[in-house]
């Protein structure tokens, strides 16, 4: 995971409001990979999101969703 290469791939990551999820959000960004970014806490999610396109220059997509609901 030294760096992604192209600028096309997204890393999916789940639960990306806090926790480990979060963490693993931000080493990626470390590596420049472009994220797609899904939790339940919006607030939390949208302030993630935000901090790692600021800090880092990669896109971030975001949805706030309950994975475990249909």
């Amino acid at each position: 995971m030294d760096s992604i290469q192209s600028s096309k791939a997204y890393t999916l990551i789940t639960g990306a409001s806090g926790g480990i999820g979060q963490k693993l959000a931000e080493e990626f960004a470390k590596k420049k990979a472009n994220l797609v970014c899904i939790a339940r806490r919006a607030d939390a999610l949208k302030a993630t999101t935000l901090r790692l396109m600021e800090c880092y220059p990669i896109q971030v997509l975001w949805l706030s969703i309950d994975l475990t609901e249909k």
